[in-house]
């Protein structure tokens, strides 16, 4: 009777680890690792805003940082899909943690529709005193706008495709932040003699003249941090990472990365004279 429960024990575990072979799923702390097929993910850090930071390592070797929130997912130059659960921000008992899901590229079924034609067009919002506000989308979906109306606070929105980009909204004063870019480059040996002196930066200029450079940070690896010597953006569009370290090999290709995001700086087109 023991033998016969042993095996179909054994038998439900088999077919458990079947199920869930599609990738694999664990609680990692900072500094803990999970692989599958060859795809190592190495949990770095929590931040305060609960965004976890994954270092992906790929079978080719490519090495990928990764920022994923709370029940979002991301995805890497390679394909391989990482989500995030149940993230932990760090504190003086426990260290930082969370559920961390990794998928292959080799595991995904993708499946192939389609592509419609964008209907570019501007969102209306409506009240009783007549237009409001208005929009530009770039979506096929009429509900994007019916979705912004509801924000609003629009009596009804229309969608219309015969109009302008120049006639759905006039250039104000106001700008906003577009096209998000999380961009990272290596932190390399700068001075063996100067406390090993590391150092690293993020040019948000290199995607354009209107782009800023928002926040960052860095990660080490081969070697011990001393102090810091500067780890912040310098101007509006470059971000430095310079750190003393206990690097001595002035021939190694890198000793980690500096990240930081760009964003674009844009005109908002909207008149807020019209707001009631």
């Amino acid at each position: 009777m023991k033998k016969n429960l042993m095996f179909l024990t054994l038998l439900v575990s088999v077919l458990m680890i079947s199920v869930v072979s599609a990738g694999i799923t664990g609680y990692l702390t900072r500094g803990q690792t999970i692989s599958t097929d060859g795809v190592t993910a190495t949990l770095q850090k929590v931040d305060r805003f609960g965004t976890a930071t994954i270092v992906v390592e790929t079978p080719s070797g490519t090495t990928e940082i990764v920022r994923v929130a709370e029940g979002k997912t991301a995805t890497t130059s390679e394909g391989v899909v990482v989500s995030a659960s149940n993230l932990r921000k760090e504190n003086l008992f426990k260290r930082a943690g969370g559920e961390i899901s990794v998928t292959p590229a080799s595991e995904i079924i993708t499946i192939e529709k389609p592509i419609e034609p964008i209907k570019s067009g501007c969102c209306e919002c409506i009240n009783n005193e007549g237009v409001s506000n208005s929009q530009w989308t770039d979506s096929n979906e009429e509900k994007e706008c019916d979705k912004w109306g509801e924000s609003e606070g629009c009596d009804s929105v229309s969608f219309n495709i015969g109009l302008s980009r120049e006639e759905c909204g006039k250039p104000t004063r106001h700008t906003h932040l577009s096209d998000y870019r999380y961009v990272t480059s290596k932190l390399l040996i700068i001075s063996v003699l100067d406390n090993g002196l590391v150092q690293g930066e993020i040019n948000c200029n290199q995607f354009g003249a209107d782009y800023v450079v928002l926040g960052g940070g860095f990660f080490l690896k081969n070697a011990v941090e001393k102090g810091i010597k500067i780890n912040g953006p310098i101007n509006n569009k470059i971000y430095l990472v310079a750190l003393y370290t206990n690097a001595i090999n002035p021939t190694s290709p890198d000793y980690g990365e500096v990240f930081a995001t760009c964003a674009r700086i844009e005109p908002t087109l909207h008149d807020f004279g019209l707001d009631n």
